[in-house]
């Protein structure tokens, strides 16, 4: 059975992220979730738009092994969004390394900050939707919100998934080899453009521990895991 978890809400709050990574270590996973962020984070300490109407929660968890073996998990957690929100696969999309789209607008998006502990991890994830704008295209994705749970509904379903899902990842931390990445992968089989890479290369997938797997013009195969996407 998944650990029972600690619950916080907030009206309004600076970072879900911020505040546990400040919080004070204890073995039972946290979420922390504000109807707005002031000062929401982002990759690469981007500002997140955090307006009233989106989820925006954060969940702290242990894990028993160091972060150098936390390889796959920012992919392992999209995944397990995808497949809690849109089980079909029907119109939600990826983006490696893990964001959320739906067609060309960002629905949301993971970040995963890990912190050392004695020999294991706390893993601090966050997780943004914006399920009635776009942060990259400021378009209304309303057109989609029947497709959607209600917010409290949805944020239930994925406290749900997500503890099962980490109790797996602390065992098995790698994804598994029928993992469904394809299926939801918005540029599987296309030619990318990598911010690593002056010529396109092709997107063949993902592996185990999350690196993306390109084909070069010399059709040599890489596994990369610090580049970016700038299709």
């Amino acid at each position: 059975m998944p650990q029972q978890a600690h619950h916080y809400h907030f009206a309004t709050l600076d970072s879900t992220q911020r505040f546990l990574i400040d919080h004070s270590i204890t073995e039972r996973p946290i979420f922390c979730r504000a109807n707005q962020q002031t000062a929401g984070i982002g990759q690469r300490g981007a500002h997140w738009q955090s307006p009233i109407g989106g989820l925006y929660f954060s969940l702290r968890y242990q894990l028993d092994m160091p972060p150098a073996a936390q390889g796959g998990l920012a992919q392992y957690i999209a995944l397990t969004l995808a497949q809690t929100i849109d089980p079909n696969a029907k119109i939600l999309r990826l983006k490696w390394p893990n964001d959320l789209y739906i067609e060309k607008k960002k629905l949301g998006g993971i970040l995963i900050d890990t912190l050392p502990h004695q020999e294991q991890t706390i893993a601090i994830i966050g997780i943004g939707i914006n399920l009635y704008s776009s942060p990259e295209t400021d378009s209304n994705l309303a057109y989609y919100s029947d497709y959607f749970a209600q917010t409290e509904t949805l944020y239930e379903s994925l406290c749900e998934q997500l503890l099962p899902a980490l109790e797996y990842w602390n065992t098995h931390p790698y994804l598994p080899t029928d993992h469904r990445w394809d299926d939801y992968d918005r540029f599987h089989g296309q030619m990318l453009s990598l911010e690593t890479h002056h010529e396109p290369v092709e997107n063949i997938g993902i592996d185990q521990k999350g690196r993306l797997i390109i084909r070069d013009q010399q059709s040599k195969i890489a596994f990369l895991d610090n580049t970016r996407i700038k299709n």
